[in-house]
């Protein structure tokens, strides 16, 4: 009864502390989130709700409410909604179960397990992209990801994508490309060809926040010729 009525505050102020050491990078709007194993790579901001777990976020990227971001490597400058998920695990298709006691350890996702001390795993729930040894999801830079979107396991998307409201992203995603529905298909690209390569090769997520700024109004007016050509490292 005791450690019951404690659980809640000590499970608060843990996200307290775990929030506080991550102020000077992020900005965190409200106190109802969990952070496990997150790397922040500055400017960045989480909304209220959230649960994020050994993930890393890049520069400038944010999430807002409800989300859930598992096992994911997100790029630069990316706009991730509400109510996002990723990192939802993978189970067995073709065994006589597809519960997981039966495929690997159990005891700290369900409290219990089939397997001994000794036993290994003979399935990994966590499907990753092809070259990918940390993260089960990739996105990279300038993503926008709208509200309810769901990205499955083993899934790169593209830098400059857009997915959209509700789609299931069960493919990777090209560079620029724009996906929605269920499964997610392409719908268009954002750009030429040309200008893809461009974009990509300019690579103006790399820049400091200090060039951005100077170079606002090229990014006003989508001068990607300059991005290719006019500037100097």
């Amino acid at each position: 009864m005791i450690k019951a009525m404690l659980y809640t505050p000590v499970r608060y102020l843990r996200r307290l502390k775990s929030l506080w050491r991550h102020r000077n990078k992020c900005r965190f709007d409200g106190t109802d989130i969990t952070l496990v194993d997150v790397e922040f790579e500055g400017s960045n901001m989480v909304a209220d709700g959230c649960a994020i777990h050994h993930s890393k976020i890049g520069r400038g990227s944010y999430i807002n409410h409800k989300s859930r971001i598992i096992g994911s490597r997100i790029g630069n400058y990316c706009s991730i909604a509400d109510n996002v998920y990723t990192g939802f695990g993978h189970h067995p298709l073709g065994c006589i179960s597809t519960h997981p006691a039966f495929f690997y350890d159990t005891k700290g996702q369900l409290g219990w397990n089939l397997f001994g001390d000794k036993d290994a795993p003979v399935y990994d729930p966590f499907k990753k992209p092809v070259g990918e040894t940390e993260y089960s999801t990739v996105i990279g830079h300038d993503v926008w990801i709208g509200s309810h979107a769901m990205i499955m396991d083993g899934v790169t998307i593209g830098t400059g994508a857009v997915v959209g409201s509700g789609a299931v992203v069960t493919k990777d995603v090209p560079p620029y490309a724009i996906v929605a529905g269920v499964p997610a298909k392409i719908i268009r690209y954002r750009h030429s060809p040309e200008t893809i390569e461009a974009l990509l090769k300019s690579e103006w997520w790399t820049k400091s926040p200090e060039w951005l700024a100077e170079n606002l109004n090229t990014f006003k007016v989508g001068n990607v010729g300059f991005l290719l050509n006019d500037y100097e490292d």
